[in-house]
């Protein structure tokens, strides 16, 4: 486990910390050292979280508008979430540890459920990144 900030213009010299904290459980893979995050309160729910039933749905990726664009962020807005940092038109950021150190974007859902973006998105098509969450998010559909 470990605690995330979201930072806006995480590359420029000094990006700026935004206010508020998520913590986020890491799986990390031994094999491949591949990874994917979920919020904590996301995994450790019995109740359903829309992060959850995306994770489960494994809804591809529909990839005919990409027009170049980052295709997590574009999977997580097709599940409807958002992963995005101050619109288009703007600098972007994302979840890092303190000090802007190893950023993420995280698919944040309008239940405020949370998980990777690009673990959400591969899992779309069977490939595992990390860890299969399907048995440990707490929530489990009857």
């Amino acid at each position: 486990m470990e605690t995330r900030y979201p930072f806006y213009a995480p590359n420029d010299p000094k990006p700026l910390q935004l206010s508020g904290s998520m913590q986020v459980c890491v799986f990390t893979s031994p094999a491949d050292h591949t990874r994917i995050m979920i919020a904590l309160d996301t995994l450790y729910t019995d109740q359903p979280t829309l992060a959850a039933l995306a994770y489960r749905s494994k809804t591809a990726l529909n990839q005919g508008q990409s027009n170049g664009a980052n295709p997590s962020s574009l999977y997580c807005t097709q599940l409807g979430g958002t992963d995005t940092f101050g619109g288009i038109n703007a600098t972007g950021g994302g979840w890092a540890r303190e000090g802007a150190k190893d950023v993420i974007s995280m698919c944040v859902f309008p239940d405020l459920s949370s998980i990777d973006s690009w673990g959400l998105t591969y899992h779309s098509d069977g490939t595992i990144r990390g860890a299969d969450l399907t048995d440990l998010i707490r929530y489990q559909p009857r």
